[in-house]
């Protein structure tokens, strides 16, 4: 897909104008400033398709910790994001009250997912002490 947005409602809503240097979430921290400027439309019609490839980068299996790893990164610039946008306290209240509620589950289902795993002998190479301080890190939100 694609999404257009002036420049001047970024800058405008995103305080200090910058993106944290991450591999993941740009465009979080486009779309959010964005999202919260005013009102976003979208086209009825579909005007594009996609293809999946099941052995691309982005949709092979990974490895049950780079998945915990990736998924407490984005929740990490969500936060971040949120906190810069420029809006008053009580909608970003509302916006990390929305993420709190979302996203802590998939990361503490993917922190026990990974424990069993490391339990059952699959996840090879990992002493205990890094396994404990894995599932019991604190989540970011």
């Amino acid at each position: 897909g694609c999404f257009l947005g002036r420049s001047a409602a970024f800058f405008e809503y995103n305080c200090g104008n910058d993106i944290y240097p991450s591999r993941a979430g740009q465009n979080l921290q486009l779309l959010i400033p964005f999202a919260t400027a005013g009102r976003c439309g979208y086209l009825p019609e579909i005007v594009h398709n996609c293809l999946v490839r099941p052995a691309s980068l982005s949709h092979s299996p990974k490895p049950l910790l780079q998945k915990l790893n990736e998924k407490q990164e984005i929740v990490k610039i969500l936060y971040l994001t949120i906190e810069r946008i420029k809006l008053p306290k009580n909608k970003k209240e509302k916006l990390l009250s929305k993420a709190n509620k979302k996203f802590p589950k998939h990361i503490r289902r993917l922190q026990r997912k990974l424990f069993v795993h490391w339990l059952l002998g699959k996840v090879k190479d990992l002493p205990f002490k890094d396994m404990l301080k894995i599932v019991f890190k604190k989540i970011y939100l």
